[in-house]
Formats: structure tokens, C-alpha cells, sequence
């Protein structure tokens, strides 16, 4: 299991913590929920910040083990094919 605090892990520990209790009753509240929910809205883009990295890498190394599977198939799949053919024709 990782165990490793993300660098915005602090961030929504605390906007959790903050936005426990919130309930819009008054302007005043109202203002709160507001900044509350700006707060959250950044704290999103820095999270998809985060990640958008590792993605880009995982999405990288996917897109090469396909190319890397497809181009083994190509040597395969041709010759399974054609022995099936030849194994239609006979029968």
C-alpha cells in the first residue's frame, strides 16, 4: 500500500474539513460557501495537474506494448490464417 502524502494531500484534508459543516443559511454563509467552492474548484485543477503527467506516461507505455503487440501478431496471425484456409480446402 503507498503511503505517500501527494503534495495536494494536505489541501483536501483541510477543504474537507472546512467544508464539513457548511450549510448556506445567510449571506454570510453564503459568501463562505462561495469561496469554499472556489477553493475546491483549484483544488481539482491542481489534482488533475498532478496526474495529468503520470497519464500521459502510462498512456505512453500502453500505446508502445500495443505497437509492439500488434507488430508480433502481424508475424502470426497471417500464417494461422492461411493454414486455416488451407484446412477449409481440404475438408
Amino acid at each position: 500500500m503507498n503511503t505517500e502524502i501527494t503534495p495536494y494531500q494536505e489541501k483536501v484534508w483541510l477543504f474537507e474539513d472546512q467544508t464539513k459543516a457548511i450549510q448556506v443559511t445567510d449571506q454570510a454563509s453564503l459568501t463562505r460557501a462561495s469561496e469554499l467552492l472556489l477553493a475546491g474548484k483549484d483544488l481539482e485543477k491542481t489534482i488533475r495537474a498532478y496526474f495529468a503527467p503520470l497519464k500521459q506516461n502510462a498512456h505512453a507505455s500502453w500505446k508502445g506494448i500495443c505497437d509492439r503487440e500488434n507488430l508480433e501478431l502481424s508475424r502470426v496471425t497471417p500464417i494461422t490464417e492461411r493454414l486455416n484456409r488451407a484446412a477449409a480446402d481440404y475438408r
